[in-house]
């Protein structure tokens, strides 16, 4: 759904719970939004990227998955930006890197992440 106009986060607010929310668009508008319900994903883009988030937000909602907030988020993040900063990836290639690890390995990616932070553990 395009929605021109509105602020996401009143948007996210009518319809919370019902909805999951993708926002594409430029960094610079997407830190306006401050939902912790929307998933954001910096324009331009690939079509792959876009493909990848619907896939995942499907999933995500079909599955019920809790989401990363606050603090959890915050660490994911932070580690992300360290696997970019190292291997020059972008933001989805350092998810997934975190992700398959952490699935490999049978540990939350949160944990993962905090053992990057920590310089706990290579990325194999």
């Amino acid at each position: 759904m395009l929605i021109s106009g509105f602020q996401p986060d009143d948007i996210v607010s009518d319809f919370e719970g019902r909805f999951q929310f993708l926002l594409i668009g430029r960094p610079e508008r997407l830190n306006v939004c401050e939902s912790q319900q929307v998933f954001k994903l910096a324009y331009p883009c690939p079509g792959s990227a876009v493909l990848g988030a619907v896939e995942m937000l499907s999933q995500l909602h079909s599955m019920g998955l809790p989401r990363r907030y606050g603090h959890e988020k915050a660490i994911v993040e932070e580690a992300k930006y360290l696997l970019i900063e190292k291997y020059g990836i972008d933001e989805p290639a350092a998810h997934r890197r975190m992700q398959q690890y952490a699935m490999r390995h049978g540990i939350k990616m949160t944990d993962y992440a905090q053992l990057l932070l920590q310089g706990g553990s290579n990325d194999d």
